[in-house]
């Protein structure tokens, strides 16, 4: 072989060899590209967001999450044919083996269970992230704070800032304010806005107020009819009217944000009367 030919069989070699590189290089770009994607679906599913913005940091939610598990474990269903170690505990007192009249705890039960009550509130800002609020009446819990009641914590969506909606007890913010069955009591709820770097915030958007009656273990309960008053700017709105004619979703409109504002000073109260 003289050298012309061995030089072109070395020319082959090296063709050879860089046309493998560039093939394993295509395919460690592949490989790269869908372990990114199967990384970013894994923390869609974990990490879901919803249509006012939470849920863009883990534990974002935590504390109303909670508060919603402690009372959906507790709820017994109504005409589910089951019944729950609580349920029980009420309605099997003092009933005769043969079926007979017991104690009225029967009735006792569907008091607690229609006495119930959850209503949310939207606080919710246009150019931001909105915000709820949850009031419940609920067995067990006091007016005081307690383990029933869900602790607020800040989340941002990547805009930094969002908007806040908290009522305070003994000094808490809470975002779930849990207040016994019989409770009359009435809720002091703060609007304002809170940015992420805790520097002022200058807009001018339309912000409103959303109310709903949300269910607990697929039933609504609407605090058996206690009339349910909103306050906000001197005026008193009937809740079971806004929702009402909402058909589902009451709208209280608020002023317009305009000017700056500092990151977590209240702009409004809002009060949720119940008699």
């Amino acid at each position: 072989m003289d050298d012309t030919e061995l030089g072109i069989e070395k020319e082959d070699i090296k063709e050879e060899e860089t046309g493998k590189k560039k093939i394993n290089r295509k395919f460690l770009i592949i490989g790269i590209i869908a372990s990114a994607l199967i990384v970013l679906v894994i923390i869609i599913l974990i990490f879901p967001s919803n249509e006012d913005g939470k849920g863009f940091l883990p534990g974002a939610n935590d504390s109303q999450e909670d508060s919603k598990g402690v009372l959906s474990s507790l709820l017994p269903k109504k005409n589910s044919g089951k019944t729950t170690p609580e349920e029980d505990n009420l309605t099997t007192v003092g009933a005769s083996e043969g079926g007979g009249g017991g104690d009225g705890s029967e009735n006792e039960t569907e008091e607690i269970i229609s006495s119930a009550g959850k209503l949310e509130i939207i606080n919710r800002v246009y150019s931001y992230s909105s915000a709820s609020s949850l009031i419940l009446h609920w067995q067990g819990a006091s007016e005081g704070l307690d383990n029933y009641d869900g602790r607020y914590y800040a989340m941002f969506t990547p805009s930094g800032i969002s908007a806040k909606i908290v009522s305070k007890v003994q000094g808490t913010e809470l975002d779930a304010d849990v207040r016994p069955l019989n409770s009359t009591s009435s809720i002091t709820l703060e609007l304002s806005l809170i940015s992420q770097s805790g520097n002022p915030i200058t807009t001018s958007t339309a912000n409103e107020l959303r109310l709903k009656f949300l269910p607990i273990e697929d039933t609504v309960y609407d605090f058996d009819g206690k009339e349910i008053t909103l306050t906000v700017n001197n005026v008193d709105y009937d809740v079971r009217e806004v929702i009402s004619d909402g058909n589902g979703t009451g709208i209280i409109s608020l002023p317009n944000l305009s000017g700056t504002y500092n990151s977590g000073v209240v702009y409004e109260t809002v009060v949720i009367s119940f008699s």
